[in-house]
């Protein structure tokens, strides 16, 4: 009777042991994603599952950070779009069986790198936006069962690719987004610095640091400032309501007060709507009728250039002829 309350004693001391030790090894991978610039928030009111994102981070994003990652329990969504990390990297989250929600849009990662995501069962969103994965890659996904949706829009899988993984999971939905040859992808004037190219105004992301950010002045000075614009082409006529613009929200940032937002036939820019003496960082603007146009063009005067000569872009977001708000990646060819 003895040895048996020492045994219960043992394993009640050794069990508290091992719950205080992954307690500390938890804080510790929560310190290191942190001091990595990414930030660890519960999603729900349980505090049980958590949500880890690293794509608002200015610091460097390796593979590194994913052991880290890997070692904080219940994390339901993972946030890695716009980082460092590599196929290789990826092998240390294959046993986060917790992933509902993955974010690896911007990346580098390719086919390899999909391999080890096969064992993440309770998967039901990737985003492998502007990434490098193929048709190949994609069927290596098919043994996922609770996924519904998958976004793919500017890789290199293709609608056949697309349409037939989608069959592989009863509702998927494997969205291509614009799968179309377009006229000029996205243009702007300038960047300010290469991470801020144009495209970043599209890509989904309404942080700063996923914005379009023009040369200063438009390129000229502060005595001789340049007319500043950002433009995307559609390549196929497209049917819109209106256009969502997404400043910078930060307070330390000028407001964009005044610009004009132009149509084009393909060959020209129209004005179509001005803005005047706007009075928030998001503008969603109605036109006075649903326009139809190949590309929408944001076009700010020398002479309405903000205090500091930039102009910052974080979104755009087409308004189709229903009224929705969309992405331009979800946005459907009429």
């Amino acid at each position: 009777m003895i040895w048996r309350n020492e045994l219960c004693s043992f394993c009640v001391t050794a069990f508290c042991v091992l719950a205080v030790t992954a307690r500390a090894d938890e804080k510790e991978a929560t310190e290191a994603v942190r001091n990595a610039g990414g930030t660890v928030r519960h999603t729900d009111a349980t505090g049980k599952e958590k949500r880890v994102s690293l794509h608002l981070t200015n610091k460097e994003v390796t593979d590194e950070v994913l052991v880290h990652v890997a070692a904080i329990p219940n994390v339901a969504w993972l946030n890695l779009s716009g980082t460092k990390i590599t196929d290789a990297g990826l092998a240390n989250i294959a046993n986060m069986k917790t992933l509902t929600r993955l974010h690896l849009e911007l990346t580098d990662v390719g086919d390899a790198g999909l391999a080890h995501l096969r064992g993440l069962e309770n998967l039901e969103y990737l985003n492998l936006y502007g990434t490098q994965v193929t048709d190949v890659g994609l069927a290596k996904l098919k043994g996922l069962k609770k996924l519904k949706k998958v976004y793919v829009w500017r890789t290199s899988v293709t609608p056949a690719g697309a349409e037939t993984f989608a069959k592989t999971v009863p509702g998927l939905d494997v969205n291509i987004g614009i799968h179309i040859r377009p006229v000029t992808t996205i243009s702007a004037q300038s960047s300010y610095h290469p991470r801020y190219q144009a495209d970043r105004a599209v890509d989904g992301n309404t942080s700063p640091t996923h914005s379009w950010v023009s040369g200063k002045y438009g390129g000229g000075t502060t005595q001789d400032p340049k007319d500043t614009w950002w433009a995307i082409n559609f390549g196929n006529a497209v049917k819109l309501k209106g256009v969502k613009i997404i400043g910078d929200q930060r307070t330390i940032i000028p407001l964009l007060k005044n610009f004009q937002i132009q149509a084009s036939d393909g060959k020209t820019w129209q004005t179509i709507h001005e803005v005047k003496d706007a009075r928030a960082k998001t503008t969603t603007t109605l036109f006075e009728k649903v326009v139809e146009t190949r590309g929408i063009r944001i076009l700010v005067l020398a002479t309405d250039l903000p205090s500091d000569g930039m102009v910052r872009i974080c979104e755009l977001r087409p308004i189709t002829p229903n009224g929705s708000e969309s992405t331009v990646q979800d946005l459907e060819m009429n």
